[in-house]
């Protein structure tokens, strides 16, 4: 029990830590970039070209992304619970590189058409 108590809390430690420098150092207006209980508009989904294939990544490359395009990120505050039966399907080593390229893909500049938006308005 010990080893799978480690590997939850390396996992929840990584997790937090993600989520936090990605909103305290690029900006994302949620703590949890990693968190899969989300909505998501469907024309913004079928607008991107999803590339997860390893776990658990897909739900931080949607987020990079919709953040990178302009799209409004919120969060509602949950509490995570410990499962209670069954085993953990995540596998650090595994989805790690996955994860890694879309916590860096994060960094990169928004879109263009963003830049170029003023959050004032011209006056005429």
């Amino acid at each position: 029990m010990l080893l799978a108590t480690s590997s939850a809390t390396t996992s929840i430690t990584l997790s937090r830590c993600a989520g936090l420098s990605l909103h305290y150092l690029r900006g994302l207006p949620i703590h949890d970039a990693t968190n899969s209980f989300k909505l998501y508009d469907a024309a913004m989904l079928n607008s991107f070209n999803l590339e997860s294939q390893a776990g658990f990544a897909l739900s931080l490359e949607i987020t990079v992304k919709a953040f990178l395009a302009g799209g409004h990120l919120a969060e509602v505050p949950t509490t995570w619970r410990d499962r209670t039966a069954g085993a953990s399907r995540f596998r650090l080593l595994q989805w790690l590189p996955s994860y890694l390229h879309w916590y860096f893909h994060a960094f990169r500049p928004r879109s263009a058409q963003l830049r170029n938006k003023s959050p004032h308005p011209q006056a005429s």
